[in-house]
């Protein structure tokens, strides 16, 4: 073992470690994305969250409730990016329903989804897909419920982009 190493300091965690725009190589590479490519990538994310949501109903079906609903929150998480890359947002919280949707509502006030569903896709996180004692019907309901939610956040993501499609001109350009 190296005589640097200290065994009883904490072990590094995401927070303590400089963000990707942070690292040196990506210093000065402020470079936007054009509107059109940011709509192209919104677009792209949006479609990605239907594959979840397709993939997550599977997965229940197939005995793997905890992946499915994992998957669900994927899916919210990619088609509320969806709306943030839509509006010109690059830098997106993806560890959070909650936080994306707060950035949605930042970028477009007008932009509505439910809030309850985003609330609850939280609780995914807390899950334990390793743990003992776990009930395979409780499960279930749990993943049945996150498809609900994650679903109700995606048509309303569909609805936004419906909308905004018929404006050729995306939010804040001139």
């Amino acid at each position: 073992m190296s005589e640097d190493f200290d065994a009883t300091a904490p072990a590094p965690v995401a927070r303590d470690r400089p963000a990707a725009q942070d690292h040196p190589e990506n210093q000065g590479n402020t470079k936007i994305p054009a509107k059109s490519d940011l709509r192209r990538r919104g677009e792209a994310y949006l479609e990605q969250s239907r594959d979840d949501l397709k993939t997550a109903r599977r997965m229940v079906k197939d005995g793997r409730p905890l992946d499915g609903a994992y998957l669900s929150f994927q899916a919210a998480a990619n088609a509320l990016s969806a709306v943030c890359f839509l509006n010109g947002v690059v830098r997106v919280p993806n560890h959070s329903t909650v936080a994306l949707l707060a950035a949605c509502r930042e970028a477009d006030p007008s932009f509505s989804a439910p809030e309850d569903a985003c609330a609850e896709l939280e609780a995914v996180q807390a899950r334990n897909p390793f743990g003992s004692g776990r009930d395979p019907d409780e499960e279930k309901r749990f993943a049945r419920a996150c498809q609900t939610h994650g679903a109700a956040v995606v048509k309303a993501v569909e609805k936004y982009f419906k909308k905004k499609k018929k404006h050729k001109t995306p939010p804040g350009e001139k």
